[in-house]
């Protein structure tokens, strides 16, 4: 395991979501942006996605308010739906 790229992308992902819940958010970034490279060369699907994740929570919490609101087709973003609220 040690120097195998899938796993230290598993260990940059887990940093990254401690610093997100440190509110550094900077550091998080980096460290998801580089597990995100790393998970992308390996083929790891799954850890890709989760990143994109992390880096979605990341960018909902720097955001200006309203700024998240919907997506660049209009579509309600973050579990809306049109009319209602979702919950």
């Amino acid at each position: 395991m040690l120097g195998d790229p899938r796993w230290e992308a598993y260990v940059l992902l887990n940093l990254g979501a401690t610093a997100h819940a440190r509110g550094s958010h900077d550091e998080a970034r980096q460290q998801l942006e580089q597990a995100l490279a790393m998970f992308e060369q390996v083929g790891d699907r799954h850890g890709a996605s989760r990143t994109c994740q992390a880096l979605a929570a990341i960018r909902e919490a720097t955001a200006a308010p309203g700024a998240l609101r919907t997506s660049a087709g209009g579509v309600p973003a973050t579990g809306q739906t049109a009319g209602r609220s979702a919950g």
